[in-house]
């Protein structure tokens, strides 16, 4: 998994020149972090990171993955449960709507 996510932040990390280079305005990267709470007072926490790119005035792709940094034991009654996350991804196509001249 340790893999995986090393081998996500190289291949990141070689877009994120051709994107400042680009300078066209038609990409984005950004990073974040996710935090979730349940009503049983277990907390989740992910950090995020996206790459958009554009192609055109009314169409782009996105893409982003998750990696789990904060789990926890919840007891429910009697019942325990280890909630976490490790790995997640997703990819998107987007479709943007111009309102005014840019």
């Amino acid at each position: 998994m340790k893999a995986i996510l090393i081998g996500t932040v190289s291949a990141a990390s070689l877009l994120l020149p051709a994107t400042a280079l680009a300078g066209d305005g038609n990409s984005r990267v950004s990073l974040g972090y996710t935090h979730y709470e349940s009503s049983s007072g277990g907390e989740l926490g992910l950090v995020t990171g996206r790459y958009q790119w554009g192609f055109g005035r009314f169409i782009g792709i996105e893409g982003e993955a998750h990696y789990g940094v904060v789990g926890e034991e919840v007891r429910v009654e009697d019942q325990r449960a280890d909630i976490d996350a490790k790995f997640g991804y997703g990819g998107f196509v987007v479709a943007k709507l111009p309102l005014g001249d840019y």
